[in-house]
């Protein structure tokens, strides 16, 4: 899919997908005490970072886990749709809080920004693509030279490019996916080759 859209570009190095959802009981309510110190103790990979919350590491991706019942989904290798992260993510993360004896299910998932990283296969001249476009939303030619972000308007996504042809979109939601959006990267950036 997105690797067809990039070509003859290198395929995507990454491709990832965020979204939230919530736990909800047997009753349809929402969890609104989860033991988040249970999840922890219990995980074979899970990462505390303060009281509240616990992300617990799965096989294709993470979820971080808030006491409100809130939950925050990472999907990652070959998760690339909202169906992806349902079924390889949400649902391995339900099936283990059921051995742990929580017999919760997800409700309202939706995706909320998806990424995917490429190489260009040609550095590019940053100070040029600064000069050119009024759409950069961060550069500090001092401070770090070596990347630009650009906002691209038509689809709310933004884009990170290095000086060596990396390039990184953030597309926030579902949206129009990755596809449409690369497409104008690679016509956004192909005058700038060096």
């Amino acid at each position: 899919m997105i690797a067809d859209v990039l070509a003859p570009w290198k395929k995507p190095r990454s491709v990832s997908v965020q979204g939230k959802f919530i736990l909800v009981d047997q009753d349809g309510k929402r969890v609104a005490d989860l033991d988040v110190k249970k999840l922890a103790s219990s995980a074979h990979r899970s990462l505390q970072t303060h009281a509240g919350s616990v992300t617990i590491y799965l096989d294709y991706g993470k979820i971080k886990a808030f006491r409100s019942g809130a939950c925050m989904v990472f999907g990652t290798k070959d998760c690339r749709s909202k169906q992806d992260v349902r079924t390889k993510v949400v649902k391995q993360f339900t099936r283990w809080l059921k051995l742990l004896g929580m017999k919760y299910r997800a409700s309202g998932l939706a995706i909320t920004q998806r990424t995917c990283q490429f190489n260009l296969g040609r550095p590019v001249d940053l100070d040029a693509i600064f000069e050119a476009m009024p759409q950069i939303v961060q550069y500090n030619k001092e401070l770090d030279a070596t990347r630009v972000v650009i906002s691209l308007q038509d689809s709310g996504a933004t884009v990170r490019v290095t000086n060596h042809g990396w390039a990184l979109i953030t597309a926030k939601g579902g949206g129009h996916g990755l596809q449409h959006v690369a497409s104008n990267v690679k016509s956004l950036v192909s005058e700038y080759y060096i």
